[in-house]
């Protein structure tokens, strides 16, 4: 008994040792056979806007495949010089979807066809177009020359930009005066502040932006430019963009540093305790569809974005607040 015993033990011993040595070298023999794959592939990360929500969608394209996105971008890009009307927009942003899904580029669950209808306008509640179009017929000879309405919106922005839903935009004075009353309460009592940010937040506004953009999905906003408030001085940023849109206004063209101007209030994207600081962004486009892309071969934030928005205006200098 004491030697089956012995045996069982030792056995058991011996096979707790070979598992170890076969867990050890099983991840060794699995990353030599990928890593030669992985070095020729780049890991790119394409956000898709809907008029009710935003996904990500990331695949990993080749060298090859990543030269001819470069390629395909450039020439949007004279292409888009070129446009003098919406019918001649509308058809390059078709070919352009066309030659994504021939990349590899679009999710396997969107077709072709509802990618056309995203980076158009297509997917626009009838509703809100024709709320934007009565916008225009009134206000059309009041008008800048750096806003459009109903209009195509394609290029890039060497800085980045923000996004975020219509309800965050719309009750923005509401959302900053409470962010920064929890900030300011915060100092004294952290509880309060945890609670906001894991209950409040959950409870109040989840709900409300379903409420809101299931039934009258309308698009996102983009911002451009925006400041850092500290408790002493403002900060104030603009993005870096090479944009064309065109719409009902016409054809506009936005080259250099650009702020977000339409009437909006500036939305609190973050406070930051270390220093102090709260960062706002500027609303410059609403009811944003398309596609976002970033920068290829890691060259910094820039992104390249088409698709369509109900109204776009920017301006050189900072908003009045």
């Amino acid at each position: 008994m004491i030697n089956q015993s012995k045996i069982l033990s030792k056995t058991l011993t011996i096979s707790v040792i070979l598992l170890f040595i076969g867990v050890g070298i099983q991840p060794a023999i699995a990353i030599n056979s990928i890593e030669p794959d992985n070095s020729e592939h780049e890991e790119i990360t394409i956000q898709f806007f809907e008029t009710d929500r935003t996904y990500n969608h990331t695949v990993m394209l080749s060298r090859e495949q990543i030269e001819e996105l470069e390629d395909l971008i450039d020439d949007f890009e004279i292409r888009m010089d070129n446009a003098d009307n919406r019918l001649e927009t509308e058809a390059i942003y078709k070919d352009i979807v066309v030659s994504l899904n021939d990349i590899g580029i679009l999710p396997e669950s969107m077709s072709i066809e509802k990618a056309q209808r995203l980076v158009t306008g297509k997917e626009h509640n009838p509703v809100a177009v024709r709320l934007f179009e009565r916008l225009y017929e009134r206000n059309q000879g009041k008008m800048g020359d750096n806003e459009n309405i109903l209009c195509s919106i394609g290029g890039w922005c060497i800085s980045g930009i923000g996004s975020t839903r219509g309800i965050m935009t719309i009750t923005a004075p509401i959302w900053n005066y409470l962010y920064k009353t929890i900030f300011i309460l915060g100092e004294k009592f952290p509880l309060l502040e945890e609670l906001f940010h894991d209950v409040l937040l959950d409870v109040l506004l989840i709900p409300s932006m379903v409420w809101v953009y299931r039934p009258f999905g309308v698009g996102f906003e983009l911002f451009f430019g925006g400041k850092y408030e500290y408790p002493d001085e403002i900060i104030y940023f603009p993005n870096s963009v090479e944009i064309s849109t065109l719409g009902l206004n016409g054809k506009k063209t936005f080259k250099g540093k650009w702020y977000g101007h339409l009437p909006l209030s500036p939305f609190i994207f973050m406070i930051h305790k270390g220093e102090k600081k709260i960062s706002y962004g500027y609303p410059g486009a609403v009811g944003f569809t398309g596609i976002k892309i970033p920068s290829l071969g890691g060259y910094g934030p820039a992104q390249f974005l088409f698709g369509s928005a109900l109204w776009v205006k920017l301006g050189e200098e900072p908003p009045l607040d």
